[in-house]
């Protein structure tokens, strides 16, 4: 009679739980196709070249085809490092030379 009873609230619990793991998934499933859509936003494109007169602008003035690095950028601008590092990764007219330690300036075409 034990046997029974241990063996119907079993049978029951399991159901149960698999109705639970079941909403778990499905919840799952929503959590990912929400990131999955948050990745896709958050992609930003670089833009080809800053506007002239934009603080950006003032990196194309200084730099050229000849290789320079951040700290002869920044001492050129009268800007800060971390200001010229940000402004050499939102446009594709700076591109790195080498190692990533000197920066040049690709006119656009």
């Amino acid at each position: 009679m034990a046997n029974t009873t241990q063996f119907t609230q079993l049978k029951k619990l399991s159901a149960k739980r698999n109705k639970l793991m079941d909403r778990v998934h499905g919840i799952d499933a929503q959590i990912n196709s929400i990131l999955e859509a948050v990745k896709v936003r958050g992609a930003v494109e670089k833009k080809d070249c800053p506007q002239p007169g934009s603080g950006p602008y003032k990196l194309c003035k200084v730099m050229s085809s000849r290789p320079k690095t951040k700290e002869e950028i920044a001492e050129k601008t009268g800007l800060s490092m971390s200001t010229v590092t940000a402004y050499l990764q939102q446009f594709n007219c700076f591109q790195s030379a080498g190692r990533g330690k000197r920066y040049i300036y690709k006119k656009p075409k």
